[in-house]
Order: C-alpha cells, then sequence, then structure tokens
C-alpha cells in the first residue's frame, strides 16, 4: 500500500528547508557579482566613449533619430538599453524583433535578427551602439519615450551561430 501523498510531503518538507536556504543563499552571493560586472561594462563602455545620458537619448527619440535597442543580456538580467543613429529594421537582412523580450526571447524566428544585432551594434569591443545611461528612478519612463519611435528587442543570451539559425 503507498504512503499517502501528506505523509511523503511532511516527510520531504524538512529535507527541503536546508535546501531552499542553500538556494536562496546563491542568489545573494550572485547578485552583488552581478551588479559588479554591470558597473564594470557601464566603465568600460565609458571608456571606449560608447555611453549616450538618458536626455540626449530622450531628445533623439522626440526627433525621430535613429533606433533604441533594448537589451536583455541575460534571461536573470541585466536589462540594458542602447541607442545607434541607424534604422537597424531597414539594416537588418532579418526580419527585427520588437516587443517583451520574455515574448521573444525564446522564438527562433528572432535568433538570426539577435545575433546579428548583437554582433553589430551591442558587442563591447566591435559594437557601434552606445549605452544609454538610465538612472533606477526614470526605468519606468523608458516606454514613454521610445512609444512611436523606431525601437527594437535583442535578447543576446539568445543567438545561435548565424549559419545554424540560419538553418545552413
Amino acid at each position: 500500500m503507498a504512503a499517502p501523498n501528506w505523509f511523503v510531503s511532511a516527510l520531504l518538507l524538512p529535507l527541503s528547508i536546508p535546501l531552499l536556504v542553500v538556494m536562496d543563499m546563491g542568489r545573494w552571493v550572485a547578485a552583488p557579482l552581478a551588479r559588479r560586472r554591470e558597473r564594470a561594462f557601464v566603465a568600460s563602455m565609458t571608456e571606449r566613449g560608447r555611453v549616450m545620458e538618458l536626455a540626449a537619448f530622450e531628445a533623439a527619440m522626440a526627433r525621430g533619430e535613429g533606433t533604441a535597442i533594448d537589451e536583455a543580456a541575460t534571461a536573470e538580467g541585466p536589462w540594458r538599453l542602447w541607442w545607434t543613429p541607424e534604422d537597424v529594421r531597414s539594416a537588418s537582412p532579418y526580419p527585427a524583433a520588437a516587443g517583451e523580450w520574455v515574448m521573444v526571447a525564446w522564438e527562433s524566428q528572432w535568433f538570426p535578427f539577435f545575433t546579428w544585432a548583437a554582433g553589430r551594434y551591442l558587442d563591447g569591443d566591435s559594437g557601434t551602439a552606445r549605452l544609454v545611461v538610465v538612472p533606477a528612478r526614470d526605468r519606468l519612463r523608458v516606454q514613454e519615450i521610445v512609444r512611436g519611435g523606431r525601437y527594437v528587442t535583442v535578447c543576446s543570451f539568445a543567438k545561435v551561430p548565424l549559419g545554424r539559425a540560419a538553418g545552413a
């Protein structure tokens, strides 16, 4: 005779609590490391002259100049905002993704665009886009700023080599 579900759950509960604590401790360690890596990335973009202040970005978008690029660097973050003077949709040899990254990240139809755009615009060494510095207090305003302007989404973690993405 099998044990009732509540009995198995009662036995496993004491084992699961330490596991949850260990998993949570991992988050406490990982978060400061991720923030440090992001600060280092921003510093490196600043040294390369590839940073744009939010006011300049807002003015460019209001004038209809360039394209805003919304980047999800990993599934857990960070989120980055970039700007390029180019019309990314016109320049792209692939259909461009736009919208909530959680909706497009896992759809393989966008992988060629993600790979192409990440290499051309977002790469720390060879990219051409400028990283927009968005203070935490202004994060919610970004959607309002890009509304009506040129805007694309790039999930730089959800990409594959272009040959594989294109079916070669």
